[in-house]
């Protein structure tokens, strides 16, 4: 699975694998790196796994889109649930539940903190 995962997808700097919790984390290294939530679950299915959730930390900025508050983290953009509006132009790190929508990624989100000013 961990071969499967580094040979399709760009950037990554570790995968933990733990089959009695069934769960997988990826984190990728520092910079900008392609994403597509498609290419991850072919690269598991590889392996004979199936995603059956998936939980992100993301960091980004918080932006009001005609279909909610959006976060962009690189390239990959997540429509917020449970009040962003808050956070309306802020730059923050969240955490949550994906649900794909089609191309639409909405992010249930568990947890936010707000990025320290550089």
């Amino acid at each position: 699975m961990e071969l499967a995962l580094r040979q399709r997808l760009e950037g990554v700097a570790t995968v933990s694998i733990s089959e009695t919790a069934q769960t997988t984390e990826v984190i990728f290294a520092p910079g900008d790196h392609p994403f597509s939530f498609d290419t991850f679950k072919a690269a598991l299915k590889q392996a004979d796994v199936e995603v059956v959730t998936m939980e992100v930390d993301a960091c980004g900025v918080v932006q009001r889109a005609a279909d909610g508050h959006r976060l962009s983290a690189g390239t990959i953009e997540f429509v917020l649930q449970n009040g962003p509006e808050l956070f309306d132009g802020k730059a923050l790190c969240v955490a949550g539940r994906v649900q794909q929508d089609g191309s639409r990624l909405n992010l249930l989100v568990d947890r936010v903190d707000e990025m320290a000013s550089q």
